[in-house]
């Protein structure tokens, strides 16, 4: 899940997809094979609530880039459950817009527990 601050920040999705590639391959050079999570939606008004900051305004964009390329490597799709219709985090799901609370993280480990067995089927 790794991007996520720093584009909402105002990172490049470029920056961030390369940042993930090299991870990889440090792990896959150590004999880690590693698994990525697909990036869910923030809530801008709800960071910029609980922390004083402003959120790049091309931030779904970014996201969807970043997402694409984590979902041509191995990965788990946590985004699309996590999605709703308006394509913002809903509140009960992160109260501070970024990080899931009790409830966003139980349905993390639910999609986790899901397709687990799929993502490591083939390693």
């Amino acid at each position: 899940m790794g991007g996520t601050n720093s584009l909402r920040g105002g990172v490049s999705a470029k920056s961030v997809i390369d940042d993930l590639q090299a991870i990889k391959e440090k792990c896959e050079e150590n004999g880690i094979m590693p698994i990525f999570l697909t990036l869910p939606p923030i809530n801008p008004a709800n960071i910029k609530r609980a922390f004083d900051q402003d959120t790049a305004l091309d931030w779904q964009r970014q996201f969807a880039m970043v997402n694409a390329y984590i979902k041509s490597q191995k990965h788990i799709d946590i985004a699309t459950k996590m999605t709703p219709d308006d394509g913002i985090l809903p509140t009960s799901l992160a109260l501070d817009g970024l990080h899931p609370d009790v409830v966003g993280k139980k349905i993390m480990a639910n999609i986790i527990n899901e397709e687990w067995g799929n993502v490591i089927a083939n390693i």
